[in-house]
């Protein structure tokens, strides 16, 4: 394949571009601080270790495990390989890569491991020859190793970028991305598992404005499969919107306030989904509570926060932002105090 002079340079720097310009193809993991200072990535099992041996590669989504956790990362691989990804599990206290599912283009990057039932079942991620020819690309696990790769959506017009998917309770794989359409990014999703995949579709009602950065969360709870947040721009400013998942499609449920509301991410804690944000009008991170149907429960703010991604935690007096150095990172030891929240009930009528 034909690849520009330094490739692994000008890839690097427009992943870098892509990641600390609009956090597009960030995936927030689901970290917290342990009382020790250190980071753990939670989830309904508990909290484990997150592994700090990454070689430098960028984190892009971090998964618990049964009895561990799993991190993708986009790495360097070498200079004429192009763009790599890599998969580290880490059990009992040990952390190892794993062999990943074949490759065919220059540019691999955003690993979305899927997880079933506490054990990895399967690897999504962006795959071409160059940023604006990127295809969304899946392989399910078996065994030990990997079901040949397919491709669920073909490069389009423009970029597809902001893959995030999840397992939801009958197994099947739900992934959503944003795709440029010639005219401006619409959300678009697909689901299934190793007998086939869904026609990748628009998550949302047609319209002319960018909608970006789509976040999802599954559940266990099969009245409630899934719900998705993502930031949709409506005059003049990103608004964040959230849908809910019914099984076969997808339902409008509420607009979350703030103005420039961008970098979302939804987590549950204790069955709770709670979605973090950044808002440009009070320069804040704001975190909602919602039900399980997707509806906003009660809201809050850090005061003051305008600082880099927060991590998200829940204590015994409830959810906690702290903050410390370097964000996006996978491995953090250094953690200012945290930042309690002041919760407000959901007003019926968001602004």
């Amino acid at each position: 394949m034909s690849l520009p002079k330094h490739p692994l340079r000008v890839l690097l720097c427009v992943v870098w571009t892509l990641v600390s310009g609009s956090g597009s193809l960030w995936a927030a993991p689901v970290l917290q601080a342990a009382a020790d200072g250190t980071v753990v990535v939670s989830g309904s099992g508990g909290g484990f270790p997150v592994p700090d041996r990454l070689g430098g590669e960028v984190p892009y989504a971090v998964v618990p495990l049964e009895d561990g956790l799993v991190a993708g990362a986009t790495g360097s691989g070498d200079a004429d390989a192009g763009l790599e990804i890599a998969l580290v599990v880490q059990q009992d206290g040990q952390a190892r890569r794993l062999a990943l599912p074949t490759r065919e283009r220059a540019l691999r990057l955003a690993p979305v491991p899927l997880v079933s039932g506490g054990d990895l079942a399967g690897l999504a991620w962006l795959e071409g020859d160059g940023p604006r020819g990127l295809a969304v690309r899946w392989a399910g696990r078996d065994g030990e190793g990997w079901l040949p790769p397919r491709t669920l959506a073909a490069p389009g017009p423009g970029t597809q970028i902001a893959l995030d998917g999840c397992v939801l309770a009958d197994g099947r794989h739900l992934l959503a991305w944003a795709a440029f359409d010639g005219r401006d990014d619409e959300i678009l999703w697909t689901v299934g598992d190793s007998d086939g995949f869904s026609t990748p579709r628009r998550l949302h009602a047609a319209n002319e404005i960018p909608d970006v950065t789509p976040r999802l969360l599954c559940s266990a709870d099969g009245n409630h499969p899934a719900l998705v947040v993502w930031s949709a721009y409506e005059d003049g400013h990103y608004r964040l919107r959230v849908g809910r998942f019914d099984g076969a499609g997808w339902r409008p449920v509420s607009r979350l306030p703030g103005l420039g509301a961008v970098e979302p991410s939804i987590h549950r804690f204790d069955g709770r989904p709670l979605v973090l944000y950044r808002t440009a009008e009070a320069q804040a991170w704001r975190v909602a509570e919602l039900t399980p149907d997707g509806a906003p429960r009660r809201l809050a703010a850090a005061a003051g926060s305008d600082r880099e991604r927060p991590l998200l935690s829940v204590t015994a007096r409830g959810p906690v932002l702290s903050w410390g150095a370097g964000l996006p990172a996978i491995h953090r030891s250094e953690l200012g105090p945290p930042a309690d929240l002041v919760w407000r009930p959901a007003e019926e009528s968001m602004p």
